[in-house]
């Protein structure tokens, strides 16, 4: 599944980041990676999602949410 479909106040895992190298790093080197947990806590279904990870805020864009795969944790 991708973040862009994952419902406000959902724990999510991510399971892969399908971006191009540049936009990869870019989120690597700000703390979001592959098997990272994270709570979804906005999500305004354009493609727009905000992320709780560890007390920080990210705020991803319709690029970066179409192309992170995860997978909902129970």
């Amino acid at each position: 599944m991708m973040l862009k479909e994952v419902t406000s106040g959902h724990w999510i895992k991510i399971t892969a980041i399908q971006l191009e190298s540049s936009s990869r790093h870019r989120l690597y080197d700000q703390g979001l990676h592959e098997n990272l947990r994270a709570r979804v806590l906005h999500n305004d279904r354009r493609g727009r999602v905000l992320l709780d990870v560890f007390g920080e805020m990210y705020l991803l864009g319709r690029q970066e949410t179409s192309r992170i795969e995860v997978r909902e944790l129970g």
